[in-house]
């Protein structure tokens, strides 16, 4: 009769970090590239809430002097007889 050995334990851990700077590294160009893939979007909603003189005269990223985006979503929806809608 023979008997089988169990099988060894493994020495180390499963999950290992092997090189804590690279992954430092992976993080920091994701967080660059997640903040390049944002910024569009913050453009966008900041220069929503402009008037039409703010939009012209302030930087992109700043805000205006007046906050508008009610009167902006207003003038969306009644612009052309509510032609907006239409196209939804």
């Amino acid at each position: 009769m023979t008997t089988t050995a169990p099988p060894r334990p493994r020495n180390r851990p499963l999950h290992t970090i092997a090189n804590p700077r690279k992954s430092l590294t992976l993080t920091l160009v994701t967080a660059l590239f997640a903040l390049y893939c944002l910024l569009p979007l913050v453009w966008l909603v900041i220069n929503a809430t402009k008037t039409q003189p703010d939009f012209v005269t302030t930087p992109g990223l700043a805000p205006g002097h007046s906050f508008a985006l009610l009167d902006n979503i207003g003038q969306v929806f009644t612009y052309n007889g509510g032609i907006f809608v239409r196209w939804l």
